[in-house]
C-alpha cells in the first residue's frame, strides 16, 4: 500500500486503547499529556486542546481524543491522545509505511515508558486503512463494480438498482480480527463514491504486547497489505501506478 503513484489511500490510524475508567487512570493520563510534549518536542507541535470548553471534566470524554499534536512540517502525520486512546494518523495519499512505522514506533515507545502500563493492563491494538473508489451510482451497476473491481459477488434477484451501500463483514484471524466495511461515502464534499475501510485488531495484555510490538504491528502491516493487493487485483490495482 505504499509508493504508489495514485494511491486512492485517504487515511491510515494506529490505535491503542486501554481501559481508563479509575481516578488513578485519570490522573496518569493529565500527567501524560505535559510529559509527552516534553518527549517529542523536537518533532511534534506543542498538543491542541479538542475540548469544546475546558470546564468540561476529563471523565466525560473517556476513550475519546481530547488532544492533537501535528508533526512538524508536516502536513499528513499527526497523534491524537485522550483517556485511554493514543491514535497515530497518517493523512493523504503520499504514504510511506517505513516513515509511518518508525514514527508509530517513537510515540507508542514514549507513551509506554511515561504511562507504565500494569503488566496484566489488556490493551486493544488496531491498524487501519480508508481507501475511496470513486463511483456513480447513476452511470454504473454497483454488483457489475464489486464484481469486476473487488471480486466480490452479491446475486439476488430482488435488488436491481441499488443507490447506496453499507456492506460489513468481520472474521477471526488467529488472535486477532479482520474488519472491512464497504460504504457509499463523499471525498471532499466533490467526489461521490465507495469509502474501504479495512482493520485488523487484537486484545493483547501488555506484558505481551510491548516485548513483541515491532513484530506486530509489521505483521498487521503485512495482512492488510496483502488483503489490498488481493481486493484489488487486476485493472483496477495496475492503475495505481499510472
Amino acid at each position: 500500500m505504499s509508493r504508489l503513484s495514485n494511491a486512492p489511500l485517504v487515511e491510515v490510524i494506529f490505535e491503542i486503547r486501554w481501559n481508563s475508567t479509575n481516578k488513578q487512570e485519570v490522573d496518569k493520563f493529565q500527567l501524560l499529556i505535559g510529559a509527552m510534549y516534553a518527549a517529542l518536542k523536537d518533532s511534534y507541535e506543542k498538543p491542541e486542546n479538542l475540548l469544546p470548553d475546558p470546564n468540561i471534566p476529563v471523565q466525560a470524554f473517556l476513550n475519546r481524543p481530547i488532544y492533537r499534536s501535528k508533526k512538524i512540517n508536516s502536513n499528513s502525520i499527526l497523534y491524537q491522545l485522550g483517556p485511554g486512546i493514543l491514535s497515530i494518523n497518517h493523512v493523504g495519499s503520499d504514504y510511506d509505511w517505513n516513515v509511518f512505522y518508525e514514527e508509530i514506533l517513537k510515540i507508542v515507545n514514549v507513551v509506554k515508558n511515561l504511562y507504565a502500563f500494569n503488566p496484566n493492563k489488556g490493551i486493544h491494538i488496531g491498524l487501519k486503512y480508508l481507501d475511496f473508489f470513486e463511483f456513480q451510482f447513476q452511470n454504473e451497476n454497483i454488483f457489475t463494480f464489486l464484481k469486476d473491481k473487488f471480486h466480490l459477488t452479491i446475486d439476488s434477484e430482488f435488488i436491481q438498482n441499488p443507490i447506496g451501500l453499507n456492506f460489513e463483514i468481520a472474521q477471526k484471524e488467529n488472535d486477532s480480527v479482520f474488519n472491512l466495511k464497504i460504504n457509499t461515502g463523499t471525498l471532499n464534499d466533490r467526489r461521490n463514491g465507495l469509502v474501504v475501510e479495512s482493520k485488523l485488531n487484537s486484545l493483547i495484555s501488555s506484558e505481551d504486547l510491548f516485548p513483541m510490538f515491532e513484530q506486530i504491528l509489521d505483521g498487521y502491516h503485512s495482512r492488510l497489505s496483502d488483503f489490498f493487493k488481493s481486493l484489488t487485483k487486476g485493472e483496477l490495482y495496475d492503475s495505481f501506478n499510472r
